[in-house]
């Protein structure tokens, strides 16, 4: 920290100064009601430690009719213009709010629980005007409708379920199985309708998922307990039997991979055609799609 960051920072640890400063210079501040006895200095190192003495920065708590407010101003002056500043001081932004949060305890798990409002500034002493972002959104690469403040939140509870058991995507069954409030005949509907709707593949993975879904969160016994259940034998009836013939598809699949794998060895090996069929027992358009691929490659 330079002596005139030392200087400055000095001053404004006098709450007289620091009030007229705010006064006149935050126009967020300007007409509150605040008096010396509202401004709580804070040691700026608990927010940035790693910075040490290298900025003499200021931080104030201001209590504002019962919210406190925080004034953190960097007076590490800067003399050019640096296009990241407002990148920095939002980080140090997350670590006063990280902070309040921690402090906070239980209290931060309250529907009314708000984060105070942090209020940076920035001395600078540049000949050239400031011309970088002042707003943290424009060093962000936005897209359409993007808020970096907002959650996106899927409220499965609230999804109509017949809506999903009539969609041919098959996320939307996933979607299905994740609703808290879902029941026997929809776990059954589930089963006969995806494998109405769904792809083949799409059906296999799917069928996977459940089954390892439902012996992994309910274990053995309570999958019996759901066999005892009226309706619940049919259910995991149907869910096993699924299982069961997409695990056989996929092996299936597997051997005709093999298979069409061994035929394009034997046509890049310049066996004809004819003794290729011969030999994989493949109809002969395949073959020939094959050789298309050996000859493309």
């Amino acid at each position: 920290m330079g002596e005139k960051d030392k200087t400055v920072r000095g001053a404004f640890r006098n709450k007289h100064l620091f009030l007229e400063f705010i006064r006149k210079y935050i126009p967020q501040l300007k007409n509150t009601n605040i008096s010396e006895e509202n401004l709580e200095w804070i040691d700026p190192n608990t927010i940035t430690p790693d910075l040490s003495e290298k900025s003499g920065d200021v931080f104030y708590k201001v209590a504002i009719e019962s919210e406190d407010i925080y004034v953190y101003i960097s007076l590490e002056h800067k003399s050019s213009v640096e296009y990241d500043t407002v990148i920095q001081t939002m980080f140090y932004t997350f670590r006063i709010w990280e902070q309040e949060y921690k402090k906070a305890g239980k209290k931060g798990e309250n529907k009314n629980y708000k984060l105070p409002t942090v209020l940076m500034v920035l001395f600078y002493e540049g000949e050239e005007k400031w011309t970088a972002p002042l707003n943290f959104k424009e060093k962000i690469n936005m897209i359409e409708g993007y808020n970096p403040f907002e959650l996106n939140i899927i409220d499965l509870k609230q999804l109509p379920e017949e809506e999903l058991l009539k969609s041919r995507e098959a996320i939307d069954y996933f979607i299905l199985l994740r609703k808290p409030d879902i029941e026997d005949k929809t776990i059954k509907d589930i089963v006969n309708r995806g494998k109405e709707m769904l792809s083949e593949e799409e059906w296999g993975v799917f069928v996977e998922f459940l089954y390892s879904k439902v012996r992994e969160e309910y274990g053995e016994e309570e999958i019996e307990k759901l066999r005892a259940k009226r309706g619940g034998e049919e259910i995991m009836g149907l869910l096993e039997k699924a299982f069961y013939e997409a695990e056989e598809k996929g092996i299936e699949k597997g051997i005709e991979k093999g298979i069409e794998k061994t035929a394009l060895s034997m046509l890049e090996n310049g066996m004809s055609i004819e003794m290729v069929e011969k030999i994989t027992g493949l109809k002969r358009d395949k073959v020939e799609d094959i050789l298309k691929e050996v000859k493309h490659n």
